[in-house]
This record gives C-alpha cells, structure tokens and sequence, in this order.
C-alpha cells in the first residue's frame, strides 16, 4: 500500500475574507492539485488533511494533529505527503517546528512542495534557500509591527482613531470619526433611558435593538469622546501573551458626557 496524504491550509487572504469554517477556493485548489500529484506517484490511498481559520505561525492545528496521529499509527515505508508550498505549512520558526514533526515519521525526501515541480518531479527546494525564505518573511513581518506600532502612537498623539468606529460614528474620507446622525440618536436615548433606571431588555424594545448590542453601547467609552479599547501583543510566533487597556482624549464629538457613563459603569 502506497498512502499520499495531501495537508492543506488555506491563504492569508482566504482566511480574511471568507466566512467561518467555509472550504475555500484556496483550500480547493490544494487538494485538487495535491490528488494529481499524487496520482502520478501511484498512490493507492489518498488522505486529506486540512485547516481551517489557522494562522500561519500558529503551531497547535487540528488538521495537522490529525496527520501527526495519522502517521504514528501507521508505520509504513511508503507514505508521501504533499504540501503546496512551505507557506502552507507554515511561516518564521513554525515551519521548521512543524516539519520536524513530520520528519519523525516521514524522510524529508518524501515531503513533496509541489508549487513548482521540477520536471523529474525532485523537490529542489533545499533547507538553506527555505531558511533564506523563512527569514527575511520573520524581517517582514518584525518591520510590519514596527511600522504599525509607530502609526498607532502617532494617532494616540494627535487623538485620532486606529479602530473601527463604534456604532453611532462612521468615517469621514479621511479615516476620523464623525457622527453618523440616524444611529448616534439612538445611542443617545439608550444612554438616557439606562439613567433613568430602565433595564436592557426595555430600552431594547423601546428601540427596536437587540439587547446585545445595547449592552455594548452602555460599556463602550468611546462614546464619551475618549477612546478605550484593548491592544493584544504578540509575541515572535503569533501568540497573544499579553493584552493592555489603551486609552486616550479623542479629537472628535462626543455623544454623551463622561459622568453619564461613570454612572452606569
């Protein structure tokens, strides 16, 4: 028996723009890819393994656990698995932590990039052009949060917003928050009833909002004209290993005083 396991993660871009747990062009096109080349090597058994909603540079993934646990209970000499690229596999220091993983059931010959195949189909991707590959994505990716990092404390300090605007605002041309007439209204009136005693789920049917949405309003200080939210660091991998209240005095109106919002907090 001669097994082909095809694993599959779809692109960034994909993964932004789709819907929650959908099978993407992106993911399609792998597997449809991934079935050929294995074809032509005369696997007897196919087996896919795929990831849905995964980062990159994340390194618990339920598709390739699943491959993992796969291959371990499946001692065989002929298995070959087949990746698009290094890219789905995974980008910075995940790469190479996911391929060794691999590489305790698998020889390395026998992980088949398959992008762009040579003609005597011979991966000729070798560790030090990936390594070079990897690398200067890691520089990337350090120089994008350096660069976002700056702009974020550059608006802090001219009070414009780098978040999206709450309900009752929108965007002028310029990316500020201005009021969005019709719905600040509605805010306005929540903040009055919430004062004035009266619960969620009447101020909800009073006007017609979901009671969920109320409650966010109610906590939302931005509406105050200062502007609160939560900034998650990273670290080198991906990982969210700290998360921090931001605020500061925001340049544009208000839509009720800071004291009505103490009084509900």
């Amino acid at each position: 028996m001669k097994y082909g396991l095809i694993y599959c993660r779809e692109s960034e871009e994909d993964r932004k723009s789709k819907s929650k747990d959908a099978i993407t062009t992106s993911i399609q096109n792998q597997l449809e890819t991934g079935k050929k080349e294995a074809q032509i090597d005369q696997c007897n058994e196919i087996l896919e393994f795929v990831d849905l909603n995964v980062h990159s540079t994340d390194v618990e993934r339920k598709g390739f656990g699943s491959m993992i646990e796969f291959l371990s209970n499946h001692i065989v000499d002929d298995i070959r698995v087949y990746i698009k690229s290094y890219t789905r596999l995974g980008r910075a220091n995940t790469y190479f932590e996911l391929r060794r993983k691999l590489m305790d059931y698998v020889p390395k010959v026998d992980i088949y990039f398959y992008s762009e195949p040579s003609q005597d189909r011979i991966n000729t991707e070798d560790d030090s052009i990936i390594g070079i590959k990897v690398y200067a994505h890691y520089i990337q990716i350090e120089t994008n949060r350096k660069e976002t990092a700056k702009l974020h404390k550059n608006k802090r300090e001219s009070g414009k917003p780098y978040i999206k605007p709450p309900f009752g605002y929108k965007y002028d041309k310029n990316k500020d928050w201005i009021v969005d007439k019709a719905n600040s209204i509605v805010v306005v009136e929540a903040f009055k009833l919430a004062i004035k005693g009266h619960s969620i789920m009447e101020i909800s049917n009073s006007l017609k909002i979901n009671r969920s949405k109320i409650g966010r309003i109610l906590k939302n200080k931005c509406y105050t004209g200062i502007i609160s939210h939560k900034r998650r660091i990273k670290n080198d991998i991906g990982k969210i290993i700290k998360i921090e209240n931001v605020e500061y005095q925001g340049n544009y109106d208000p839509l009720i005083t800071l004291d009505d919002w103490i009084k509900l907090s």
